[in-house]
């Protein structure tokens, strides 16, 4: 596990995955172990694997922030703006000092107006039953 978490540091994500994923194979609750291999993944452009990975961390360790952050990429990643709000707003919440909090703060601000402009194109233009045609 910790020669796998060097090789992350290092973004070396193939060698880590390798690790992580012989971690898992043995320590099956092993959050850490969840949340390298789900970063590894995402880094991968793995995005399947990836959230499969970390909401096996976040279900072990719901205090995670890290996992919170790397979750909410993928969630963007998937155009899935409420589930990405969601996420990044649990890291501001668990750790407001996390590493990555202003890119998250901003983030979390640009998800919001891309949300509120998501639900205006669902729901479509107000008609006005003075100017609708009939």
């Amino acid at each position: 596990m910790a020669r796998g978490y060097c090789y992350w540091m290092q973004n070396e994500f193939g060698m880590a995955l390798e690790d992580e994923t012989r971690s898992i194979n043995k320590f099956k609750n092993n959050p850490r172990a969840y949340f390298i291999g789900g970063a590894c993944k995402f880094h991968l452009h793995d995005i399947n694997g990836a959230e499969s990975d970390l909401g096996a961390a976040l279900n072990i360790d719901h205090k995670n922030a890290a996992a919170f952050n790397y979750m909410a990429a993928v969630k963007l990643q998937k155009q899935d703006y409420k589930e990405a709000l969601e996420n990044y707003s649990a890291v501001i919440k668990i750790d407001s000092t996390f590493p990555d909090v202003f890119t998250t703060a901003a983030l979390y601000a640009i998800i919001s107006r891309i949300s509120r402009s998501h639900h205006r194109l669902q729901c479509g233009p107000q008609q006005n039953s003075k100017t609708s045609l009939q």
